[in-house]
């Protein structure tokens, strides 16, 4: 499946943008190898009994682009060996790889990715613990219909395989697509339609197929102030369990501080309808702030929301609050630091067994790059996660980074 979908996502970029000469492209190969060390302070990611382990990984790593005038072809990747201080028995290959695309035409333009990787690192302690085989795949298309009016689809695909030792993992097959047409009526306002359907296919639980439509209509009050009216519906079959609908309504309004600060607002109001239970009501809020200066990238955002996610740990509709903080800095040429702090908190709407639960993640990263195919990474990462009546789950993880290419 995977091997078809890529060679279709080249072909549809290829159909839909044709008249690119590959012999025009210009290529970069870089080979090298990565190393890195790691130490978790609770391996497992578990209340009770908490072990320590230090894991070490050692491979090759490629690094290769591809650039015309109308195309760029990018791949990085990794195969690490991983040696298990403790637990010997987990021993196994990391594998990393991304790959990007984009291509541009006259009044049109085309993109896809995709992304493997094969691991046992997780990003949130709510995650099952255990190898699992990921694959991400994206497609995008736009196209210029007239001088006011301009169309885009895509597609995207996510496949996830545990491992037969993972302690809950349920393989997912998650496929999407989506469309949508933005017109100008005059030169201060936008209207836009947009459609999704995604389909969920899971191991165990019931599958699901997610339904959305969304109306937008933009209004340009002068350069640095616009507002927007956006109504979204959303539903959920969700096969012999009970489906989800949901009615959202809102108001964005965005403002250029100044060159360099933005700052976007919404609120708003959400109705959810679930099959054979009382209706429920919600107000929405989102705020977020970006900053960019010469060395500094500051961005700060809350968000106040249902949410629907279907994942290997998530079913259903949640109300869900957020809040993340991210600083990146660069202090000289080859010094630069990055600090990211996330908070979340989800209550399941529906009547399930699943316990409301808050997440945090804090994490600081030091990287040095003293010429163009060396890098060092110092980086410390904090996880964890209270329930609403099990224990609270901590993790500490250091870890010490280093890839050279030539």
């Amino acid at each position: 499946m995977r091997k078809h979908a890529i060679r279709g996502i080249l072909c549809l970029a290829i159909i839909l943008l044709p008249g690119f000469d590959l012999m025009a492209f210009t290529f970069e190969a870089h080979p090298g190898l990565y190393t890195s060390y790691e130490y978790s302070d609770n391996y497992r990611g578990v209340a009770q009994d908490k072990l320590s382990e230090s894991t070490y990984y050692v491979g090759p790593s490629l690094n290769l682009r591809c650039l015309s005038p109308s195309a760029t072809l990018d791949l990085t990747g990794r195969y690490a060996r991983s040696y298990h201080q403790r637990f010997s028995e987990d021993d196994s290959p990391e594998i990393h790889l991304l790959t990007s695309a984009s291509f541009t035409a006259p009044g049109q333009a085309a993109r896809f990715s995709y992304e493997f990787a094969r691991t046992f690192s997780r990003e949130s302690l709510t995650e099952p613990f255990g190898q699992v085989d990921r694959n991400i795949g994206s497609i995008g298309y736009t196209a210029e219909l007239s001088q006011r009016t301009s169309m885009s689809a895509g597609g995207n695909i996510l496949t996830e395989k545990w491992s037969n030792d993972a302690t809950t993992g349920e393989d997912l097959v998650n496929t999407g697509g989506n469309i949508g047409i933005t017109h100008q009526l005059n030169p201060l306002d936008t209207i836009s339609l947009t459609a999704r359907r995604d389909y969920y296919f899971y191991e165990i639980q019931q599958d699901v197929i997610g339904t959305q439509g969304g109306l937008d209509v933009r209004h340009v009050f002068s350069p640095i102030f616009n507002l927007s009216l956006g109504t979204t519906y959303h539903h959920d079959d969700r096969g012999h369990d009970p489906n989800e609908d949901r009615y959202d309504a809102s108001l964005t309004g965005q403002y250029t501080i100044s060159p360099s600060t933005t700052m976007s607002a919404t609120g708003g109001y959400s109705w959810l309808i679930i099959e054979n239970q009382d209706r429920q009501n919600a107000y929405l809020a989102r705020l977020s702030l970006d900053k960019s200066l010469a060395d500094d990238r500051f961005n700060v955002s809350l968000a106040k929301e249902y949410t629907t996610e279907f994942t290997d740990n998530r079913y259903g509709t949640y109300d869900t609050k957020t809040a993340s903080l991210t600083w990146i800095r660069q202090w000289l040429q080859a010094w630069s630091t990055s600090t990211g702090f996330t908070l979340s908190e989800r209550k399941p709407s529906a009547e399930t067994l699943e316990e409301d639960e808050t997440e945090s993640t804090t994490n600081v990263s030091l990287t040095w790059t003293p010429i163009e195919y060396f890098t060092g990474n110092v980086i410390y990462e904090h996880l964890q996660t209270n329930y609403e009546s099990s224990d609270t789950v901590r993790e500490n993880r250091y870890r010490l980074v280093m890839e050279v290419r030539y």
